[in-house]
């Protein structure tokens, strides 16, 4: 409203629309292989800004609605990753934990079962007849951990 100095008064009323704040989040596995390569993922039709503490980095662009992290190499270390995503000239910002571990355990491939028909006939341990492999791609060694004992005949 305004008033001029004879007393005049002219009102007019305004619309003011006040966009919502952009929804931030991040979808993605909560915990990583190390060493390994994952995707996150933001919701659609915002402007993007990705970026990483800890344990991991980003590979490829940090400006569009998925990002790649590769995991760093240190297990029981996790990284944060946060985005900010902005539309209609306002802001959000989030942020995703993520623990990088090794907790799947290692499988072992053994040689076929041996008969034989007295304990001289035994072969010494050789691990190098066992196939390890390991889920989060790391070096896997197999080792006899206890003395083969000798057995009479």
């Amino acid at each position: 409203t305004a008033q001029q100095q004879n007393g005049c008064t002219e009102t007019d009323d305004i619309v003011l629309t006040v966009s919502p704040l952009p929804t931030c989040s991040i979808d993605g596995p909560s915990q990583v292989c190390p060493g390994s390569t994952s995707q996150f993922r933001a919701p659609s039709g915002t402007a993007y800004a990705w970026s990483i503490t800890g344990n991991g980095r980003i590979s490829g662009p940090t400006n569009a609605q998925t990002v790649t992290v590769i995991a760093g190499s240190a297990c029981g270390t996790g990284f944060s990753l946060a985005l900010g995503v902005t539309s209609n000239s306002c802001s959000s910002i989030c942020e995703f934990p993520v623990m990088v571990e090794d907790t799947t355990p290692p499988s072992l491939i053994c040689p076929a079962p041996l008969t034989v028909t007295c304990a001289g006939q035994i072969p010494l341990p050789n691990p190098g007849l066992v196939t390890a492999t390991d889920a989060c791609g790391g070096a896997v060694t197999v080792v006899n951990p206890e003395p083969l004992e000798p057995f009479g005949d």
